[in-house]
């Protein structure tokens, strides 16, 4: 339905309609694939999918504080260029494919266990006071390093636990290409 001229307005019509015509949609990208997922698994909001994907894998890759606290009990802040922030935090076994969110979630449960204001001062002697606070110094050069795009980058670029070890070339990889190659491809797109 067309507007009505104002009072004392002439109506124009510069042009009309086009005929309705059909048009085929491939329903594709990155929305869709949501949608589809949503109405497959019941979720109701984008967020949801994704929160409770990323959790459960970050949750089953951290690794257990038991074997790292003989490691965080060796540390030395002010040797922190050797060491490993990953293995600081509990993310030895992502690595660099750990993302944001599990290095804050790693960093807050550090910080919870070893915060030197939640141990108790009064039976703690100095030495032990300082190794709280010298290993939570650790813990928190590792968060910086590892929160900071940048310098996440430049460390990651030197990381000596980096597998840069490529398969050899022979008449099976060059039949099998990808099956021999794509693991090599996917570790070196960091």
């Amino acid at each position: 339905m067309a507007l009505h001229s104002a009072d004392g307005e002439k109506a124009l019509v510069v042009s009309r309609l086009s005929a309705p015509f059909s048009l085929r949609i491939e329903p594709v990208g990155r929305w869709y694939e949501a949608y589809v997922r949503r109405q497959q698994h019941g979720f109701r909001s984008h967020h949801s999918s994704s929160g409770s994907s990323s959790s459960s894998a970050s949750e089953g890759s951290l690794s257990s504080d038991e074997e790292d606290e003989d490691f965080l009990l060796t540390l030395d802040p002010s040797e922190w260029k050797k060491q490993d922030h990953y293995k600081v935090l509990g993310l030895g076994n992502l690595r660099h494919k750990a993302t944001f969110q599990d290095i804050k979630k790693a960093f807050r449960k550090k910080v919870l266990k070893h915060h030197p204001d939640k141990k108790s001062s009064k039976t703690d002697s100095k030495e032990s006071k300082l190794s709280e606070q010298s290993l939570f110094a650790c813990i928190t050069i590792a968060n910086d390093i590892l929160s900071n795009k940048t310098k996440r980058r430049a460390y990651d670029s030197v990381d000596p636990f980096f597998d840069d070890s490529i398969p050899s070339v022979s008449a099976n990889s060059k039949s099998n290409f990808f099956e021999v190659f794509g693991p090599v491809f996917e570790r070196n797109a960091r």
